[in-house]
C-alpha cells in the first residue's frame, strides 16, 4: 500500500507592533524557503492570521490549514510558491 504525502509549507505570522513612524504591520515568514513579507494591519479583520490568510489568497496561494500563528499551505505540483 503506497499513500501520497503531499508536500507543505507552513507560514508563521507574526503581529508586528506601532512605531513612531509607521502604523501595526503583519509579518509573514515562509520557514522552509526563508522569506518574509510584511503587510499593512488591516482593521477590517479579526486576526493576523485572517489578514495573512487574505494576502496568501489572493496571491493564489493553496491554504489547507490554519493554526495558532501559522498558516499551513500545500505546494502546487511539488513546488513551494513564493510569498512575496
Amino acid at each position: 500500500m503506497t499513500s501520497e504525502i503531499k508536500n507543505l509549507q507552513f507560514i508563521k505570522v507574526k503581529y508586528l507592533p506601532a512605531t513612531n513612524s509607521r502604523g501595526s504591520r503583519v509579518r509573514m515568514t515562509d520557514t522552509r524557503l526563508k522569506e518574509s513579507k510584511v503587510i499593512d494591519f488591516d482593521y477590517t479583520l479579526n486576526t493576523i492570521e485572517e489578514m495573512a490568510e487574505k494576502y496568501l489568497t489572493a496571491k493564489g496561494v493553496p491554504i489547507i490549514g490554519k493554526i495558532e500563528y501559522g498558516i499551513v499551505c500545500e505546494a502546487v505540483d511539488g513546488s513551494f510558491l513564493s510569498i512575496k
